[in-house]
């Protein structure tokens, strides 16, 4: 029988890497249209989904950099940074 130890991103990680792919792709394509269509709106939306994606990835570091163990130096691992990466968003 198998158990988690908590290494590595897991299924919250995959899903925000997968989130963060589809956001990307989404501001890409909405940027493309918005150009040829020279309309304001899309390009702005764009750049909205943007600063969402860039939000989604700075949550994807938060959970991953939590999950690495403790050091000597650092004797309650990285957790703060979790903290930090909530308080940017």
């Amino acid at each position: 029988m198998g158990h988690a130890h908590g290494h590595g991103v897991g299924t919250t990680g995959r899903r925000l890497i997968l989130s963060i792919i589809v956001t990307a792709a989404f501001v890409i394509g909405e940027t493309i249209a918005g150009y040829f269509a020279h309309s304001l709106a899309l390009l702005s939306d764009a750049g909205h989904n943007f600063s969402d994606a860039l939000a989604l990835v700075l949550s994807w570091y938060g959970i991953w950099m939590a999950q690495k163990p403790s050091t000597a130096k650092r004797t309650f691992g990285h957790h703060r940074v979790g903290i930090l990466a909530a308080l940017v968003n």
